[in-house]
């Protein structure tokens, strides 16, 4: 093959798994609400306009050096380049950024792309490639807007393209090359759904086990309605936060793996299983009491609130989240309608803010170099704050518990031998928590770690089996 044949590269979807123009859309509906009706205006007319009005509003915080690069197309850019052929950027989003990609990698060579008066895609892009290289172009793209290029190229090659793309035929006479076969975005989903978060959820059994002599059948089925419509609600709203959270997240030493961050799910599909969730729970707290629904009410618009503001102020994150789980247990208590012991509401309030602190504690434990954690509040100078105020929070813990189990009407645990044993328990494992953040072996999650330990699932069952033997005896 001639070296004066350029392969050219597309970005979206090609390059990177992410579309930047799906990404500035988001990040101007959040950040300035009420001139996103100025995009749609402009789009109508000039997508090229449009873009180059999302780029001036909220460009500048998307870095190119963290976005999600496709290895194999990197891998194929490289190999081109050590041949001596020149490698071309040519993609539809803005040139600020495509300018900023290029900046990234030495094996490219130059770049085109949608200016201010010009957008390159689909046929606008096929005219200028056939009219700057004249002698023929390679050509790597992924969407049904590369259908009308693929023709045009001498040799053409795909990332997860159209089905169609299998009856192209380029000028060598070959069929488009696939690099990567298109998947299903529901592994991507399923992952961003977090399911094991719903082991948060199982708070809204908590009152009723203690009282469990006087469920009915009717309160069971209830309380598990509850239980599913707290998890499809609770993953809508993991959805939203990583959705506004992408580019943080991209700074984030675990979190850069996340579906939406890495570019495995797209936004459009992030947004529609958002709302097919939240139409699943809705539909749910039909079937439920009124309170119920209230209580759900309330986690919601208190979960959005800290996905827009509250998780970047400190210390009024951490509460907000011990809140929330609070807020699970309550959720329980109105399925049945029963009454929460104030010593229990402080257990369990002081027991999850310890686990946050724990949480917050172990991304500045794993931070390198100084700065802030990335999309929150907190810096390294913290860290002994944070474990001073998690000690305290854990001495809270067993003292609200020990005093519950003995002055309750109604305690969890009727003997002191019992109440001993449980609350030594919890101390131990949250103590062990603590002193395996503070070496570092701490997961960014205590509840995966806790879903996960050997050692917390056995003391959990332990406690449970204490717990449900002193309510059955």
């Amino acid at each position: 093959m001639s070296s004066s044949i350029p392969l050219v590269l597309d970005v979206d979807g090609t390059l990177i798994r992410n579309d930047l123009t799906h990404e500035l859309f988001l990040k101007t509906a959040c950040e300035h609400p009420l001139k996103i009706f100025k995009c749609i205006s402009l789009g109508l007319t000039s997508k090229a306009k449009m873009k180059s009005y999302m780029i001036g509003l909220v460009g500048k915080d998307i870095q190119a050096k963290n976005l999600p690069y496709i290895k194999t197309v990197t891998d194929l850019a490289e190999k081109v380049h050590s041949e001596g052929r020149n490698v071309i950027l040519c993609s539809g989003s803005h040139t600020d950024f495509i300018t900023q990609i290029e900046a990234e990698f030495s094996w490219i060579s130059n770049s085109h792309s949608t200016t201010d008066d010009y957008n390159m895609t689909s046929e606008n892009k096929l005219r200028f490639l056939q009219e700057r290289y004249p002698d023929g172009f390679d050509y790597v793209g992924n969407s049904s807007q590369d259908l009308v290029v693929w023709p045009g190229c001498y040799k053409g090659y795909a990332i997860a393209p159209p089905k169609v793309t299998s009856d192209i035929t380029c000028q060598n006479g070959d069929g488009v090359e696939i690099l990567e076969e298109r998947h299903t975005p529901i592994e991507a989903i399923y992952r961003a759904m977090r399911l094991h978060q719903w082991a948060k959820n199982l708070l809204i059994f908590l009152v009723p086990i203690l009282a469990i002599s006087k469920a009915t059948s009717a309160d069971i089925l209830n309380l598990c309605l509850g239980f599913l419509a707290m998890g499809f609600l609770a993953s809508s709203t993991y959805i939203f936060n990583d959705l506004l959270d992408i580019h943080s997240d991209r700074n984030h030493s675990s979190k850069k793996s996340r579906p939406l961050a890495s570019g495995l799910l797209s936004i459009p599909d992030a947004l529609l299983s958002m709302t097919a969730l939240l139409i699943g729970a809705i539909g749910l707290t039909l079937l439920l009491p009124s309170a119920f629904t209230l209580v759900l009410f309330v986690y919601f618009v208190i979960t959005l609130v800290y996905s827009i503001i509250l998780k970047r102020v400190p210390i009024l994150d951490v509460m907000v989240l011990a809140f929330l789980f609070l807020i699970r247990v309550v959720a329980g208590a109105a399925i049945i309608g029963a009454a929460l012991s104030p010593w229990l509401v402080s257990f369990i309030v002081t027991f999850f803010l310890s686990l946050a602190l724990v949480k917050r504690y172990t991304e500045l434990v794993k931070m390198t170099g100084g700065g802030q954690i990335s999309g929150r509040g907190y810096v390294m100078a913290d860290k002994p704050v944070i474990l001073g105020f998690g000690m305290t929070a854990t001495a809270m813990t067993m003292l609200s518990f020990v005093i519950y189990g003995v002055i309750a009407e109604q305690p969890v645990l009727s003997s002191p031998i019992s109440v001993l044993i449980v609350g030594s328990l919890a101390l131990y494992w949250l103590m062990r928590v603590w002193l395996l953040a503070h070496r570092g072996e701490l997961n960014d999650d205590p509840v995966l770690f806790a879903a996960k330990d050997k050692t917390s699932l056995a003391l959990g069952g332990v406690i449970f089996l204490t717990v449900l033997a002193q309510q059955l005896l």
